[in-house]
């Protein structure tokens, strides 16, 4: 194999690996965002905005810092840091979710 099919396949994979963690990103995305309409027509004066703001940016920043630290990893390693920062994408958004009632 040549060096250069190599590096488009290389190139492929970090591509493929790259947009399916942005739509499995998309959900904790769409959850804060679905709060952050919904939550303030519920409570009215009393909505913790930092929280919600908070967890519009959170998903969305780690998502960019994992397309920075696993830029030029191997495909395992690519897959292990998406993965990771997914996983705290999604703590986030069920800590949102169970703290924002004791903020009222």
């Amino acid at each position: 194999m040549s060096e250069q099919t190599t590096s488009t396949a290389g190139r492929a994979t970090a591509w493929v690996t790259g947009v399916v963690f942005a739509i499995l990103f998309a959900a904790p995305l769409f959850y804060a965002l679905s709060n952050l309409v919904e939550y303030p027509a519920q409570v009215g004066g009393r909505t913790p905005w930092w929280l919600l703001v908070l967890g519009v940016v959170a998903p969305i920043a780690l998502y960019v810092g994992g397309l920075l630290v696993a830029r030029g990893r191997t495909p395992v390693l690519r897959v292990v840091v998406f993965g990771a920062a997914l996983g705290v994408a999604n703590a986030l958004t069920i800590a949102e979710i169970a703290i924002a009632p004791f903020l009222l």
